[in-house]
C-alpha cells in the first residue's frame, strides 16, 4: 500500500537515534509491501485514536507503535502515518503523570531525616 508521512512523524524521525530509524523503515517497507502482514499487528484503534490504525514497528524495538490512518482521493488509497513513539508515549501520558506525582508524595516523608533523632 502508498503511505505518505505526516510532518510530525517525519520531525520526530529526524530525531531518533539510527536503530529506532532502520526499524521504522522496516516497518514501513514491510508495509508497502503488504500492508495486511501479520507482522506488523495491525489493529484499529480507540479513543484517544478513534478511527485509526496502529501497527507495532519492529520486534526488536520493544515497545513502539506508529499509528496511520486510511484516505481515499480521487480513486487512489493510501496511509497517512501521523505518528509514532511507545506504547506508553501514545496511550498512558495522563496515567504516567499522576503515577510519577504520586510517587513523590509517598517517598518524600521517608526522605526527611527529624532533627535530633538517632538511627540505629
Amino acid at each position: 500500500m502508498k503511505f505518505k508521512l505526516s510532518d510530525e512523524f517525519k520531525s520526530k524521525y529526524k530525531k531518533q537515534n539510527v536503530r529506532i530509524k532502520r526499524a521504522i523503515d522496516r516497518t514501513l517497507s514491510v508495509f508497502a509491501g503488504d500492508a495486511s502482514d501479520l507482522s506488523l499487528h495491525s489493529k484499529l484503534l480507540k479513543s484517544p485514536y478513534e478511527g485509526l490504525i496502529g501497527i507495532k514497528i519492529d520486534h526488536k524495538t520493544n515497545d513502539y507503535r506508529a499509528i496511520y490512518e486510511e484516505i481515499e482521493e480521487r480513486d487512489e488509497k493510501y496511509a497517512k502515518f501521523r505518528i509514532f513513539g511507545t506504547h506508553d508515549e501514545l496511550f498512558n501520558v495522563g496515567k504516567n503523570e499522576k503515577k510519577k506525582t504520586t510517587a513523590k508524595r509517598q517517598k518524600s516523608p521517608r526522605l526527611v531525616k527529624k532533627r535530633g533523632s538517632k538511627r540505629r
